[in-house]
């Protein structure tokens, strides 16, 4: 499917695969392209998408599993329905053609991985967390 969005764009755009890529070279790759792009029609919640907005790297991503909870559609990222090829060109184009768009929102997408994908303050939250049901849990127990 990327490939053949990328075909219908009309324009001069290279297609980098990351597979197979060890996580010391992904940083690398992901600073040598201008987005990402995720066309996959199943999906958790892909580190792809995290490590490109880590890279200031505006993603474009189907609006499955974990994509739309990873990034805001026109805040951090685009989405586009699965399976949709006119929907996609509609997004690379719009990154692709617009160079200050494509800064502003990989900018926002640093900025939130920062916030909410940064190991030590994903750590912090569930020890918050656990601490929290701990608390909940002492205090049931005791009868109150």
């Amino acid at each position: 499917m990327a490939k053949q969005a990328i075909k219908l764009c009309n324009k001069d755009i290279t297609l980098l695969e990351l597979r197979g890529y060890s996580r010391d070279e992904v940083a690398d790759l992901m600073n040598a392209v201008d987005l990402c792009l995720l066309t996959s029609f199943s999906e958790g919640s892909p580190n792809v998408i995290k490590e490109a907005m880590a890279c200031a790297r505006p993603p474009i991503v189907a609006n499955i599993g974990g994509g739309p909870e990873a990034i805001s559609h026109m805040e951090t990222g685009l989405l586009f329905e699965p399976g949709n090829t006119k929907d996609l060109v509609k997004a690379l184009k719009s990154l692709i053609e617009d160079p200050l768009l494509r800064k502003r929102l990989g900018g926002k997408a640093l900025l939130t991985a920062r916030e909410r994908f940064d190991a030590e303050k994903c750590a912090k939250r569930i020890l918050g967390l656990f601490k929290q049901l701990l608390t909940e849990k002492s205090y049931a127990k005791k009868g109150n």
